[in-house]
């Protein structure tokens, strides 16, 4: 007999294991210092939704855009430093560098949303 499971798209909730593509760039000078489809890379980020410290390109200007988002869903959002990297701006595991008080761009894009396990 077939068995057919339904997993229901929703919103990613904490805890929930999220997969995005992602382009990041400063939007003052254009520098684009993540981007999970470049040429050759094409690795989407996954992450534990809500989980901290953020990595990858990651801010809190993201997580709010993110819990709104359904699976397939697309946006172009700028971030203001408050809500990305303030002050001390951040150093990247890419060797790239967000500088103090940068309002950064992005393009999002909710690949996934597994429901968190039980």
């Amino acid at each position: 007999m077939w068995s057919c499971e339904q997993v229901e798209e929703h919103s990613p909730q904490r805890g929930d294991l999220v997969v995005v593509d992602l382009i990041g760039k400063i939007e003052s000078t254009g520098e684009v210092f993540v981007d999970t489809s470049a040429a050759g890379n094409k690795r989407s980020l996954a992450f534990v939704f809500g989980a901290r410290p953020y990595a990858g390109g990651m801010c809190d200007g993201l997580d709010f855009v993110l819990q709104s988002m359904k699976v397939g869903g697309k946006r172009r959002v700028i971030v203001p430093p408050e809500l990305g990297f303030g002050e001390t701006g951040a150093d990247l595991s890419s060797g790239g560098r967000i500088p103090s008080q940068a309002t950064l761009e992005y393009i999002v894009q909710l690949q996934r949303v597994p429901i968190a396990p039980s």
